[in-house]
């Protein structure tokens, strides 16, 4: 994701899409909030909806899938442990995990999705219930906090395997 914000993600996504012709069933945007507008967040989501419809009705097997977390994506990994409905500054949440997992928290590192794997199940719980306190259709700017990532994991989960 580096710096790109959201909008010229999914745009960089589209371009690639339509150099690539139909060969793509899903594309998954993933991204945080961060400090990014929340209009280019929301509207992120609502152009992966508008291309779906246009997909749809062209008779196209193409689905795009905005995955986000609000504000970052160590929600997501908090969430393995403990149920979270509190927005946390984004700087605490290195030291939260760095508490949980035992040892110091880097998002880089390799091995956190086979430390993470074990308690995946509860991730998607806790990030359902979690966004399951807003409203259908709340902009997900305004899901503080919030994370859809559980929608990933679900479509992917018989992949989703340590060592692999």
């Amino acid at each position: 994701m580096g710096t790109d914000n959201t909008l010229y993600l999914l745009q960089k996504a589209e371009a690639y899409q339509q150099n690539e012709g139909d060969g793509y069933q899903h594309v998954w945007i993933i991204y945080d909030k961060d400090d990014f507008p929340d209009c280019d967040f929301d509207n992120t989501v609502k152009r992966c909806e508008a291309l779906n419809k246009r997909f749809k009705a062209e008779k196209r097997n193409i689905q795009y899938h905005p995955i986000w977390s609000n504000e970052c994506v160590e929600l997501w990994f908090l969430l393995h442990f403990d149920y979270l409905d509190t927005a946390v500054d984004r700087g605490q949440y290195c030291g939260i995990l760095t508490e949980k997992l035992g040892r110091h928290y880097d998002k880089t590192d390799e091995a956190l999705f086979e430390v993470l794997y074990p308690r995946m199940r509860c991730a998607v719980r806790n990030a359902k219930r979690l966004m399951g306190k807003y409203s259908k259709g709340a902009p997900p700017s305004q899901c503080i906090p919030g994370t859809n990532f559980y929608e990933l994991v679900e479509h992917l989960g018989a992949y989703l395997k340590p060592g692999k």
